[in-house]
């Protein structure tokens, strides 16, 4: 897009600059203020400078002409947030792999535990089943399924944020990690009390065997 009528704004460090037409830009580029991998904004996408124009010698990292004053449309507000945001978001990128991963063996789990709801419900109605053993593996499969589908929505979530930039899609994101994490701390308070019980139903279970003791002796 070398056109003269070309305009393009130049972004660094969060900082806009421009815009300039390409004479400008390849000036600017020449003379080492405008650096190969500066991010800059073509009229459709942002790229690297140096994917529009190549410095011919060693950038010498001059700073760029004061930027101009200019009312970004809402197209290039939202470019410029992507530009803003992507490099925090990296961290996220790299790991949807892994959530999609931990997502599918959490889906494989609940399809293992319906299973043996299943065959436990069928136990139940022939008369040899238990009735504690069902409801205890009904509840391990929406254990399993819950965290595992948001985990999925969220590797989903994460996709759509690679694939263009919406503060929406972050909010949403966001809004996720923090249902995966609420739904964690809820069960591992719901278990540390199962497991304060245990400790104090055992306790008890003591103490009656000791009282019990004590009066057969006597």
């Amino acid at each position: 897009m070398n056109s003269s009528n070309a305009q393009y704004t130049v972004s660094r460090n969060n900082e806009q600059f421009g815009p300039y037409d390409f004479e400008q830009l390849k000036q600017y580029v020449t003379e080492g203020k405008v650096l190969n991998d500066d991010l800059v904004f073509d009229g459709s996408n942002w790229v690297h400078v140096g994917q529009i124009v190549s410095s011919p010698k060693p950038s010498l990292n001059v700073p760029l002409a004061a930027p101009r004053n200019m009312t970004p449309s809402p197209q290039q507000y939202n470019q410029q947030q992507a530009v803003n945001f992507m490099p925090l978001l990296a961290p996220m990128f790299s790991s949807q792999a892994w959530i999609r991963f931990l997502s599918v063996l959490g889906f494989i789990g609940t399809v293992i535990n319906c299973i043996i709801t299943l065959i436990s419900l069928v136990h139940l109605l022939a008369g040899k089943g238990d009735l504690i053993y069902f409801f205890g593996n009904l509840i391990s499969a929406l254990l399993f399924f819950y965290p595992s589908y948001l985990l999925w929505s969220y590797a989903n979530t994460i996709i759509q944020l690679r694939s263009g930039f919406q503060l929406g899609a972050l909010k949403k994101a966001i809004e996720i990690q923090a249902r995966v994490w609420k739904f964690y701390g809820i069960l591992a308070l719901v278990f540390v009390i199962l497991i304060i019980l245990i400790f104090l139903l055992g306790y008890l279970e003591v103490l009656n065997f000791s009282n019990s003791e004590l009066n057969f002796t006597t």
